[in-house]
């Protein structure tokens, strides 16, 4: 899966559905699959769980968090505890980090989140917040079941796709403001008036 700049790109949008004040608040009872099936049925609107990221209709859902001071140690030992336990298919924490080391390439990536309200960054920069996530996935051992699986199947489903592709780049160039959208449609209508004119004046000239 690619990170966020490339899903953008490719027609994914990110949308924060709800904000995390207990990380640790998945139970061992809910399904190790990501596919929005097996997930459990969504909290409050304000009161969501770390792990309830989700791919609906080109969009990508995920719950707001902050990063802070304490983030990395908080994270270092809930990793190395599931590291370190004799159950293997309950690797919540480390599957979360993988998966956003994964999305978060560079500070660009964390930018958009950060403006989505997804990532609520306390260190200051957002270039620490990547190199968080990608010193945390360092040396992790992959679960069996990797929490997301089934998710970013359908991501790169989506990406596939090159309709999303190119509605992607239509939005983004030609549609992105008000100001930008009419002058597409008064470009397209003038273009559409030119070669109706040109139609006409052949035809006339056949006529003689």
């Amino acid at each position: 899966m690619g990170c966020v700049v490339e899903l953008q790109e490719a027609g994914v949008n990110f949308k924060k559905i709800g904000e995390v004040y207990n990380p640790v608040n998945l139970t061992k009872e809910e399904n190790s699959s990501a596919d929005d099936a097996s997930l459990p049925a969504l909290k409050e609107e304000k009161n969501v769980s770390l792990f309830e990221i989700r791919f609906e209709n080109g969009s990508m859902k995920v719950p707001c968090f902050k990063v802070e001071d304490s983030t990395e140690t908080l994270f270092r030992n809930l990793i190395a505890y599931e590291q370190h336990s004799s159950d293997n298919n309950s690797k919540y924490f480390t599957d979360f980090v993988t998966f956003m080391d994964q999305l978060i390439n560079s500070e660009k990536d964390v930018e958009i989140l950060r403006r989505n309200r997804i990532i609520v960054n306390l260190l200051g920069d957002d270039k620490m917040v990547s190199d968080l996530f990608s010193s945390l996935n360092k040396g992790i051992i992959e679960s069996r079941e990797f929490y997301y699986r089934g998710l970013c199947q359908r991501v790169n489903k989506h990406c596939k796709q090159k309709t999303n592709r190119f509605r992607a780049i239509l939005t983004r160039d030609y549609l992105s403001t008000p100001c930008a959208t009419a002058s597409t449609f008064a470009a397209a209508l003038l273009l559409i008036l030119t070669i109706a004119q040109t139609i006409m004046a052949l035809i006339s000239l056949l006529k003689q």
